[in-house]
């Protein structure tokens, strides 16, 4: 949750709007749902199959759109490269939580996402990158926010 819930705030402001897909973990929805809303971040939620219905809920304020690449649980496969083909035409940059296939089956930047994130647990490797998740999801955002219109990270548009 902290890559996601990071990668959000480097984006997004009291006042913004991300777009997100509806289907998503119930750790995420509930981030999305009630936790964002309460710092002004608002939530706009469709169905990843209604790219129109997704590309209707941006406008001026939106700073991202997200999606899971493979949903948990119910296991839909989300178009990655129709999403970030839609998010681009509009100067959003897409993020992808990619933690049910891993990278070992799915690469989202191949397929057009600006940021990836996943969750890991287990191992101490896996909790010390816990603990470093943050700054790298930062370092990472940068070039693909440039990219896509907005400030770098420490320097957000305001809504």
């Amino acid at each position: 949750m902290a890559a996601i819930t990071a990668s959000i705030q480097c984006l997004a402001d009291t006042g913004c709007n991300i777009v997100s897909t509806s289907q998503l973990y119930g750790g995420t929805y509930n981030l999305f749902a009630h936790t964002l809303p309460r710092l002004g971040i608002e939530v706009r939620f469709c169905d990843a199959k209604d790219i129109d219905g997704m590309a209707a809920r941006i406008d001026a304020k939106t700073r991202a759109l997200f999606c899971e690449s493979i949903g948990n649980p119910a296991g839909n496969i989300v178009d990655i490269e129709a999403l970030a083909d839609m998010a681009h035409d509009h100067g959003v940059p897409l993020i992808v939580d990619n933690t049910v296939p891993t990278p070992a089956l799915i690469k989202p930047i191949e397929w057009g996402a600006d940021a990836v994130v996943d969750a890991s647990e287990g191992t101490a490797a896996r909790r010390v990158r816990e603990l470093t998740e943050q700054e790298q999801v930062l370092r990472l955002l940068g070039p693909a926010l440039r990219q896509a219109g907005a400030p770098p990270p420490g320097r957000r548009r305001r809504c």
